[in-house]
């Protein structure tokens, strides 16, 4: 699997096991469906409603900075101008988008 399915696996997961996203159905908020198993679906809301892709790019970004990025240079003593930070999201967004804690 590429790393950029893995980012998507990991949002549509996050996002599925929070259950005020349902609820509400905040699904396009967060830029994913309820159900992706159809890619021709999810590939033609990503191409037909901007507002539903972007929302998908950045929380797909805020996983990346939070859970790899940021933590990798870290890890390797390094800094990126600027940071890793996530200041683009909404605080309940950015919370479900945090890393796991073990």
């Amino acid at each position: 699997r590429r790393s950029s399915d893995l980012l998507e696996w990991e949002l549509h997961h996050r996002v599925t096991q929070t259950a005020w996203v349902g609820k509400y159905d905040e699904w396009s908020n967060f830029g994913t469906l309820q159900d992706e198993s159809c890619i021709k679906t999810l590939d033609e809301m990503i191409l037909n409603d901007p507002l539903f892709a972007m929302n998908r790019a950045e929380r797909l970004l805020a996983l990346f900075l939070l859970n790899l990025e940021g933590p990798g240079m870290k890890a390797a003593g390094e800094f990126v101008p600027g940071g890793s930070d996530v200041d683009f999201l909404e605080e309940d967004h950015y919370t479900i988008m945090l890393p796991k804690k073990k």
